[in-house]
């Protein structure tokens, strides 16, 4: 919500310089119209959609840079900052992030895959990194049980307790919860894994599969 808020404020403060485009085309065409003079009314509202367009075009651009370098202007925590940032999803400076996700089969189900793509990614990012994570799933049951502080009485619990002390070892984290489409990299990643019925990691380079994904995804990856 914080960060809905943020982006809504930002948006309507830079929509509303379109309202001199608007106001000078409503009087442009109530004096054409009185006139009746139909070929100035064409000619002016193809004009006014002509600049309708560079000018949405230009407010997009202004937003994306606007947010991805002032986002901190507005707040410090790192779980919004990271929301604020899922058009251009790269973690807040001095921060790593740790998108996960797990594909399954029936014997299977989505909270315990899930979990133990939690578990194993944080272990990994132990071994490479060190600096706060930001761990990024899309189930929300798995997010809620993380993020809860009281006794875990689930049949997982040994997974999400192996979690929360890798977790620990960062000593400052954030755990967000986001949508299936902030998280295709990962979700095609956890199924090419099932499909080959295989683990393996990747430092120097990308899988192919998912080359189109990383580009969509970010300005700028570097795997090293």
């Amino acid at each position: 919500m914080a960060a809905f808020q943020i982006c809504a404020q930002v948006w309507l403060a830079t929509s509303l310089l379109a309202d001199g485009l608007a106001v000078a085309s409503q009087a442009l065409l109530a004096s054409v119209f009185a006139k009746k003079d139909h070929y100035k009314v064409a000619v002016t509202t193809a004009r006014v959609l002509q600049l309708a367009v560079v000018l949405g075009v230009g407010l997009t651009a202004f937003l994306a840079a606007g947010m991805w370098f002032g986002g901190g202007v507005f707040t410090s925590d790192a779980a919004v900052i990271s929301t604020i940032y899922k058009g251009v999803p790269a973690p807040p400076s001095g921060w790593a992030k740790i998108n996960v996700d797990g594909a399954f089969v029936s014997q299977t189900s989505k909270e315990e895959v899930e979990a133990v793509a939690c578990r194993d990614g944080v272990k990994l990012a132990n071994e490479w990194i060190k600096m706060p994570l930001i761990l990024e799933t899309d189930c929300a049951n798995v997010s809620s049980v993380l993020k809860a502080t009281g006794e875990d009485r689930s049949r997982l619990w040994n997974i999400f307790q192996e979690a929360r002390l890798a977790l620990a070892l960062s000593h400052k984290y954030q755990i967000v919860s986001v949508s299936r489409n902030a998280n295709k990299v990962a979700h095609s990643l956890a199924h090419l894994a099932l499909r080959n019925n295989s683990s393996t990691v990747w430092r120097a380079q990308a899988p192919g599969s998912v080359s189109e994904l990383l580009a969509q995804d970010c300005d700028h990856v570097n795997l090293n």
